[in-house]
């Protein structure tokens, strides 16, 4: 008798901060408190290396990029498989140079670039 694979898809409306990770864990979590075999998959996904500077600090260590959430989604379903198999597209997103822009006199397109990191350059 074969196995009956099952894959479970959670989104949501805002791209972060909405609980998909939450949600994700605890169900790897009670799956794996079943006795059933757990691999999240997160086929994409984007850090910034502004906020998430931990996570790149270790992706550099380890030679290897994935995000922080494949991590936990992992420790949760206790998946034995590597990071980068179960996160095979990890974008680093890092702030544009905002000096270069300045001295350019291209302060208004380094804000439509960066909107949200420039703020945090002026602070």
């Amino acid at each position: 008798m074969g196995l009956a694979l099952r894959a479970i898809l959670i989104f949501g409306l805002l791209t972060q901060d909405s609980g998909k990770t939450v949600v994700a864990s605890a169900l790897c979590r009670g799956l794996h408190k079943r006795g059933l075999r757990v691999a999240p998959f997160k086929p994409r996904s984007g850090h910034n290396l502004w906020y998430q500077y931990d996570a790149y600090e270790r992706c550099r260590f380890e030679g290897s990029l994935y995000c922080e959430d494949i991590l936990k989604l992992r420790e949760a379903s206790r998946c034995g498989l590597p990071p980068e198999l179960l996160n095979p597209i990890d974008a680093l997103l890092a702030p544009l140079d905002a000096e270069g822009f300045l001295e350019e006199g291209r302060g208004r397109e380094l804000y439509l670039l960066e909107e949200d990191v420039y703020s945090h350059l002026l602070v």
